[in-house]
């Protein structure tokens, strides 16, 4: 936590998951563009099947790129992916393969683990993004709505391919 006291915040967070894991529920936390912090949880609740993470493959890009360090700790804590690209500085939210993430290298990495959790491709449609001068005014998309859609499917089939070749 940046601000703010760490023991209060884990005191919440043992009600929370105390309570999720009696009502059955996933609480997944999302690494930021940190691990350390996720790392601390996973280990703090370590004996709670209720509790584990959302892997956001754009913020681990920002914060180690190629680091799968979270996959491969805890492989039976990772509830959920969020998938993007960006440029390695940037939380951009691109569609995977638009950025520079090793993607063939996530999935032989993501595999490891046995997931079989939801996904969601977490990329922005352009306009979404905020101009470098601050301007966030709606401006027409650079790309049609289909063919953007069109694009994200492409990118889901290629990260479909990357898994089975890794299978292989």
């Amino acid at each position: 936590l940046q601000t703010g006291d760490y023991n209060i915040f884990l005191n919440y967070m043992h009600k929370l998951a105390e309570i999720a894991f009696y009502s059955k529920i996933q609480l997944a936390f999302e690494n930021l563009k940190e691990f350390e912090l996720l790392d601390k949880l996973m280990q703090e609740f370590s004996d709670n099947s209720a509790i584990g993470f959302c892997f956001d493959s754009g913020h681990a890009h920002i914060a180690n790129p190629g680091n799968y360090s979270l996959l491969e700790k805890y492989p039976e804590k990772l509830f959920a992916l969020h998938l993007h690209d960006n440029d390695g500085a940037r939380d951009q939210h691109l569609l995977p393969g638009k950025g520079t993430i090793d993607w063939q290298n996530f999935i032989c990495s993501l595999q490891a683990t046995n997931f079989t959790g939801s996904l969601m491709l977490e990329a922005s449609y352009p306009f979404d993004n905020i101009e470098e001068d601050g301007n966030d005014a709606y401006q027409e998309p650079p790309i049609l709505p289909e063919k953007f859609l069109k694009e994200a499917i492409e990118a889901c089939v290629k990260l479909a391919g990357y898994a089975r070749v890794s299978k292989t």
